[in-house]
């Protein structure tokens, strides 16, 4: 691939994500979080095709999940409700999450509401 192809690429997805809806500022992409974290679903930064494919996995927008277990590379499995999923690398960074504040609380009601 050329240089200045490149350059392009780089451009367009970085104003992809930049155009995307921000949600609040203490969100982080999933697959920095660590194993036992509980955190709330602030955002997909994916297209269609794969928004809808996590959606049916029972991930929503303002979902309650827990990390059950990370690789290093990122890739997570998650305990939403009673469903285990889980979700590549590339597709965690694609995640938008923040950290639940009550650790207490399995509904998580402290978060505020998506």
């Amino acid at each position: 691939m050329r240089a200045g192809a490149l350059e392009e690429y780089a451009s367009k997805v970085d104003g992809q994500r930049a155009a995307a809806p921000s949600c609040d500022p203490k969100a982080f992409p999933l697959s920095l979080a660590r194993t036992g974290e509980q955190l709330r679903i602030a955002a997909f930064l994916t297209g269609k095709g794969l928004g809808k494919r996590l959606g049916d996995l029972g991930l929503h927008k303002g979902s309650v999940i827990q990390i059950l277990h990370r690789e290093r590379s990122g890739a997570s499995v998650v305990v939403h409700d009673t469903n285990r999923v889980a979700i590549g690398a590339s597709v965690a960074q694609m995640i938008s999450v923040t950290l639940c504040e009550n650790k207490t609380n399995p509904d998580c009601n402290s978060c505020e509401k998506a």
